[in-house]
Formats: C-alpha cells, structure tokens, sequence
C-alpha cells in the first residue's frame, strides 16, 4: 500500500504549520518560519524511510553552516573544471533541506539514512542510481572528516558516521546502471549524416584520438605540436592532474585526424579548436514567418549566450539532439572513447588501448612515459 503524504497546513489561530496524522495533530512551529518547514521535511522524510531521529541536548554550529564552510574550502580544492562542485553541491542539498538547523554533533548514522532513502525513495523524479547514491553519501562522510579536521565537531561524529556501509549491488533495492558501451558504427553513421561541419568533425576526430570529451572540447591550437609524423597534442589540466605524480596528457592525431583538423589549424595559438559561434554563423538562414501587415517583432525574453568553445555538456547535448533528429537510441561522446579503446584493444592490445587512452594511475616512472610516447606514436599512425 502505497503511503499517503500528508500535507503541511497553515493553522491560523495558532499562527503554526501542523498536519494531520492517524488522527492527531502534529506541530512544527511558526508558519513563516524556515525551521518549520525544514522540520516537515525532515518528517516527511523520517516517515518514508523508518528512519526516527531522537534529538539530543547540544549546541554550536549546525549542519547549514558546516556545508557552506565546505563548499568554499571544495571551491579552491578541486580545479575549476571539476565536476566535484556539482556533486558536493547536490549532495549536500538534501543534507541541508532536512538537517540544516541541527547541531553537527546530532547528525548520526541514522540522520544519513534518512538522507540517502530520499535517494533511493523520491518523492517527486527518478530515483538516483546505487553508484550516486554511494558517492552522495561519500561526500557527507568527506566533509564530516573534514570538520573533524578543522576542530567544527569531535571525531567520534565522523567515526560514527563512517559506520554506514555503502549500497551493495543486488542488496538495496536501488537502481542499477547500464555499463557504457560502444556506440555502434550505424548509429554514429547515422548522426554524421546530419550533423553540421564541427561537430562531425568532432565526432570523428575523438573517435581515431581516443581524447575524453572534455579534452577534445578544451583543446588549442598552441596544444599541439605538428613537428612529427604524429602531431601530438600536451595537456596539462586533464581529469588524472591532480594525482601525485601525474604527468601531462598526451593526444595522438595520426594521419586520417590530420587531414580533419588542418583547417582548424589556422587558428591563433589560444584559440580552442572547435567553436561553436562558427556552427551558429553556418546555419541557413530561417524560412520568413507570415506576419500580419504592422505585428511587431517577437523579443526574446533571455539573450542567449554562445561561448568560443564547447563543453562536455554542450558537446553532449548536441549529440544527444542529433540522435533524436536522426530517430535512433540516444548515445553520448564518451562512448567514442569506448569505440576507440576497443579497435586499439584488437590491434594492439590491452596495453595498448592503456596507452592510447591515457593511464587513470599515476604511479609511472618516467622511462616507462617514453616508452609509453613511442608506442602511442605507434599506434596513432596506424589508426588514426
């Protein structure tokens, strides 16, 4: 049977917000009041997941307070283009939503499973995969640590917080995801037919460099050295940069990606590769609307914005539109990058599709780079 939610009412002779449940009254205090309403939150919440908090005497600082100190301190933690800023973002939204006038010392394992049934049992929307979940919650018990760090609450809250196991698979309930696969040859086909000059050019090039698509949308000019056989493309931020001893990326164009980008290489040395203002400035002009003899023009209410280069985002999009003009199954840019790992994989290897995408570990020795160099050159003048 499914659970009725009740809602939250505004009851005007007391000025309070209130519910009905199983045939009493519940209060949660001043109808304008913020609190109250982050208290029926929490219930809602507390309801839905089994999961009762018992409050305890405390005081100092709440958990509001603890997430906005960690959002700065994430802010020159991880480099700009991280994708950490939007996960510890959304992560901590719900935490917030639910606790964020409660003490640091009251949130216990049992405030985190309620957290994370919001997750896993949504109100509203599709419920989040096991994997998020798991990094959501990963992050809550981060930036407890890292109170703990900075002297905001005692050990034994992040202790007892750690004590909370991650979902595991087939054991939960939650939502499991598909491995990213290849996308197939006919269905890559099928958006370059229709795709405008860049961003088939796009998808053609990631496909023989093998270059996640963040790469390929952040690449300049000025990265890449034309001076061999293989031009070889140098990026110094990349997704692995921050590991210790991580070395700069290396992106082979061999011939068939050099004959793609030639054009593009006119560019001025800090200019990205792929604009999309060039797409934009490409498209046929619109067919003339009939308009009555005098009717103004249609103001568009927000200016849009094109930026010089395209994001992994954008680029996806893009795709993703095109998959659904051409009328076949939705694929992403990052299945390029499976493509390119498994033709290198049968020709060359396992070592060899490593070698060509880029080590994820950055415990390599620097003989070990060069010879990593020579046989990426290797493999690039071959397949792309």
């Amino acid at each position: 049977m499914k659970l009725k939610i009740p809602a939250l009412h505004h009851h005007k002779a007391s000025d309070r917000g209130r519910v009905s449940w199983k045939g009493k009254h519940i209060y949660f205090g001043k109808w304008d009041d913020p609190a109250t309403h982050e208290a029926y939150r929490r219930w809602i919440a507390e309801l839905i997941t089994g999961e009762a908090h018992t409050p305890k005497p405390g005081a100092g600082m709440t958990v509001s307070e603890l997430a906005l100190r960690y959002i700065d301190h994430c802010s020159g933690y991880y480099p700009p283009h991280s994708t950490m800023h939007g996960l510890v973002k959304n992560a901590l939204d719900a935490v917030v939503a639910l606790y964020g006038s409660l003490p640091l010392d009251e949130f216990g394992p049992k405030a985190l499973r309620t957290v994370r049934g919001t997750w896993l049992k949504r109100e509203h929307g599709k419920p989040l995969s096991r994997c998020s979940i798991n990094k959501f919650v990963s992050i809550v018990k981060r930036m407890f640590r890292w109170a703990v760090s900075q002297e905001f609450v005692d050990v034994t809250v992040y202790q007892a917080l750690a004590t909370l196991d991650n979902l595991k698979k087939g054991r939960s309930g939650a939502r499991e995801t598909k491995p990213i696969e290849p996308v197939s040859q006919r269905h890559i086909e099928a958006v370059l037919k229709i795709a405008p000059r860049i961003i088939r050019d796009m998808i053609t090039v990631q496909m023989l460099c093998g270059a996640r698509p963040g790469e390929l949308c952040a690449l300049k000019r000025g990265d890449i050295d034309t001076t061999g056989p293989v031009w070889l493309a140098t990026l110094e931020v990349h997704k692995t940069a921050h590991l210790e001893g991580a070395r700069a990326r290396l992106i082979p164009f061999g011939p068939k990606a050099q004959a793609i980008l030639k054009p593009y290489m006119l560019r001025p040395m800090d200019a990205h590769m792929f604009d999309p203002r060039e797409s934009v400035a490409e498209r046929p002009a619109p067919k003339g609307q009939r308009r009555r003899p005098g009717q103004p023009e249609n103001i568009r209410k927000t200016a849009r914005i094109i930026r010089g280069h395209y994001d992994k985002d954008s680029y996806r999009r893009a795709v993703n539109r095109l998959c659904e003009r051409a009328g076949i199954p939705v694929w992403s840019p990052n299945q390029l990058r499976k493509v390119a790992a498994s033709r290198a994989r049968e020709r060359f290897g396992l070592d060899g599709a490593q070698v060509l995408l880029g080590h994820s570990s950055a415990d390599v020795t620097q003989i070990y780079a060069k010879v990593d160099e020579a046989r990426l050159i290797e493999i690039a003048r071959e397949l792309g």
